[in-house]
């Protein structure tokens, strides 16, 4: 899990612009949805801009967007270089408890044998 935490700090959202335009078909439907949008772009940021252009007259639906992220090379090796090391560790930590038991196990078999 840390390291998809680690992973997503990598990504940044830069902009996201996004054009609809949109009519229900009935004005008071399409009115009530347009304020809905009005109300709630102050609230998402300078970095979302969403531009409507209500259609009272027809149904219609026609959505256009665009999307920037920049991206953290070093974000990522560092991720990938963590992980390598914590799975690497384990891995190796797990060989040398079974080379310990392995050795452990035959010191007391020879003991047990030689009394």
């Amino acid at each position: 899990m840390r390291f998809l935490r680690a992973l997503r700090k990598a990504f940044r959202l830069r902009r996201v612009t996004c054009d609809l335009v949109f009519g229900t078909g009935d004005p008071a439907t399409t009115g009530q949805i347009s304020g809905i949008v009005y109300a709630v772009r102050p609230l998402l940021g300078r970095r979302m801009r969403i531009d409507i252009s209500p259609n009272f007259l027809v149904r219609t639906f026609e959505a256009k967007g665009a999307l920037a992220i920049s991206v953290s090379l070093a974000r990522i090796t560092l991720a990938v270089a963590r992980l390598a090391v914590t799975v690497g560790g384990m891995l190796g930590w797990q060989y040398v408890k079974r080379r310990w038991a392995g050795w452990r196990g035959r010191r007391q078999q020879a003991v047990r044998y030689s009394v």
